[in-house]
Parts: structure tokens; sequence; C-alpha cells
């Protein structure tokens, strides 16, 4: 018998249980905190050997006495060192891959956070395995002599990847077709929702999705994507591993790749707004992280909460918290172990901008590029806000906010 999928609604908890959903929340980001520490490490050490090339041990399960698994073990070691962190016709993966998705390694985004990576947590392939007529691939991401508090931060990942013959020549595939072929789909609107044969979809959410994804383009002018993939799954190692993942150090319930226009869930559902406004709004409008998020939150909601409940509890922060500055934000997008404040400042300045100019003020906003001093240009020419006075106008508006929506 199949399973229904979980029936919440807009602003609700994403857990039949809020409070066991809240606190694998923070578990989840606690992981990924000490994660991304542990990168930030690593990875200075790691910067002096970026130039150097990436080497590719094996494990006894690699027979590279075999002349087909030997090619293929050379398909993949060359990828390793052919900038897998970069978006481009990369030579080594699948043409016709390639032709369908822009972004064409799936894991790429979470595998290679950071050009250094491979030198942070070398690479080493665990087997080589024969299935049909392609070899799975499983290579181990380890940081060898950890030191405290890093020590806890391994392994980065477990890969997998698919190798099979293509136009005469091996090239790379991912996972997500291979482990979802036999997986219900249904088109609902513009948006194709892929789910486990065991579970069924929950249509209205789904129109609701559909309807939301229609509602943005039409009010913001954005354009038209034909279809959006919506992966939804139950759990964040089942997210992972259909993206290529079948260890994931930091474990996540929700992604989304713009470039793709895929959409994967782990709350079981097929309603997640935060992440389809991150599929409308990204790839055209490259931004600050902050409004990055932010835009998805003021519209979406994130982190279990609306974006109104996301700026009350920004409000109180900034009133306990007199002495904090604006940069003291944007260097700490995880204040409180979680990026709750950080998200809920962005939904503000979008708030505010759409307040006084709309749609189209919103879209400047966004169009200003990704640095710091991208951001402070885009507040000074959309808000006329100086650097000086960014602070204070952040607690102000934010308080307005907050005391008009009680």
């Amino acid at each position: 018998m199949s399973r229904p999928l979980c029936d919440y609604r807009r602003d609700r908890t994403q857990s039949r249980d809020p409070h066991d959903r809240s606190v694998r929340t923070i578990r989840l980001w606690v992981i990924f905190l000490v994660q991304l520490s542990a990168v930030s490490f690593i990875g200075r050490e790691a910067v002096a050997q970026s130039a150097k090339e990436i080497e590719l041990p094996i494990t006894v399960r690699v027979d590279t006495s075999n002349s087909e698994i030997l090619a293929v073990y050379h398909l993949w070691k060359n990828y390793l060192n052919s900038r897998p962190d970069s978006i481009y016709a990369n030579p080594y993966w699948s043409e016709g891959e390639k032709r369908r998705y822009s972004d064409c390694d799936f894991a790429r985004a979470w595998v290679y956070s950071s050009s250094s990576i491979l030198h942070a947590y070398p690479p080493k392939l665990l087997s080589i395995t024969q299935e049909d007529s392609a070899y799975v691939l499983r290579t181990l991401y380890y940081a060898e002599n950890l030191e405290e508090p890093y020590r806890s931060s391994n392994p980065w990942a477990i890969q997998r990847v698919y190798a099979r013959r293509e136009g005469g020549a091996w090239k790379l595939f991912n996972p997500l077709p291979v482990l979802t072929k036999a997986w219900n789909r249904q088109q609902i609107g513009r948006i194709l929702f892929v789910y486990s044969r065991e579970d069924t979809l929950d249509v209205m959410l789904a129109r609701q999705s559909a309807r939301f994804c229609d509602s943005l383009i039409e009010a913001f002018g954005l354009p038209a994507i034909d279809t959006i993939e919506f992966y939804v799954t139950r759990h964040a190692d089942d997210l992972a591993r259909i993206i290529g993942l079948d260890f994931a150090l930091g474990a996540t319930m929700g992604r989304s790749n713009a470039f793709n226009a895929q959409v994967f869930s782990a709350f079981g559902t097929p309603w997640y707004p935060h992440e389809l406004v991150h599929v409308l709004f990204a790839r055209e409008f490259p931004t600050h992280f902050m409004l990055g998020e932010g835009i998805a939150t003021w519209l979406g909601g994130a982190v279990d909460k609306s974006a109104s409940e996301l700026m009350k509890q920004l409000d109180a922060y900034l009133t306990e918290h007199p002495e904090l500055t604006f940069e003291d934000l944007l260097d700490q997008p995880y204040l409180e172990g979680s990026t709750a404040l950080y998200y809920a400042a962005g939904a503000v300045w979008c708030s505010e901008t759409s307040r006084i100019g709309g749609a189209s003020a919103v879209k400047r906003l966004l169009s200003h590029g990704t640095t710091a001093d991208d951001l402070y240009a885009a507040l000074k020419e959309i808000l006329g806000l100086y650097r000086g006075n960014v602070m204070r106008a952040l607690r102000e508006r934010t308080r307005a906010i907050v005391t008009a929506v009680r």
C-alpha cells in the first residue's frame, strides 16, 4: 500500500511533531556549522596546494588490471582535476546530460563547495563495480590527522557516480536517473513531481506549488520555466543519495538548483515555496547571499517559519543585542546556530523595497551583484541607505513590520 505524502499547509510546521522536527533541524545546523568551520580551517592549509594535481589513491576493490576499469579510473581522476567546482561544458561528463542540464554534476555544489575542497578532503576511490553496461564509482573524501575540534568533521562525503560509454568514449553520469527510474512522475502545471512508488502525492499541495510559481512569474515578470523538476523524499539521507551522495557530512532537508530548475525536498511534501523561489529568481538575479535568501524567505518562509515569524524573531534579537552591527550580521550568517536571523534581515530589505517601489524595485535590488560592496550599493540606490545608517534602518524597519502585523 502506498503512503500518503504529508499534508501540511503553508506556514505550518513540516512534521507531524513540531518538536521533533525542530530538534532535528537544530542538530543538522550544528553539524553544518562544525563542517563549515573545519573546511575554513583546513582550506587555509590547502590553498597553497590548489595548483597541484589531485591524486586518486584506490583500495583493493579497484582492479586496475582490468582495462575498462583502468579507463574509468582515469576518466574520474581527470574529472577531479578539471575544476569540478565550476559550471562549464566539462569534457568528461555525458554529452546528453550536458545538453539537458547546465549544471551537469548534481552533487557539484554540495561536494565541491570551494576550489580547495579536494585538497582539504583528498579523495580516495573506494570501488568501481559493474552494474549492467555501466560502472559505479564510490569515492571517499577524508581529511587525515584532523585535530580537535575538527576531528569529528570527517568524512566530508562518500560520492557515487556512474560511468558508461557514450559515442564510443567513457563518460560520467549522475545517479539520479538510475535511482529514480522506477519512481512515480506527475506533471502539474509547470512542475514535474517525482516521488517514490511507495508514496502518493498530495495533489492539492502540488497544485498549490504550481499556482505559487505561476503567481510569482506574473507578479515579477520573471522568465517562464517550462518544467521544474521537484523530487520528494522523506529523509535527508534519501535526498543526498539520489543526488549522488551515499554519505554527506552536511545533511540537509532541502536544496534547489536554479541552473537546472530542480528542487529536492526531504520533507515528504510537494510544497516547498522557499526553494521554488530560488529556482525562479536565482539564475535571473545572481545577488548577495543575504538578498538571495531574503527574497526566498520573504516570499516562501524558511526554517519552518513564515517570513513574519522570522522577522519577529529578528526584532527580538536586535532588541536584546543593541551592540550588534550590520557588519557583524554579514560576517555571521549562522548567528545563534541558525540562518534564521540572517534570512530574516534579507527578507526585511525585500519587504521594504516592495513597499517603496513594488516588484520592479525588488528586481533592481537583486541586480547589483554578489559582494558585500554590491549589497551596500543596492541598499543605497534603492533605499537611500549609507553604510553608517544601515543597521539603524534595519532595526527600525523590522520593528515597523512586526508592529504592523500584530
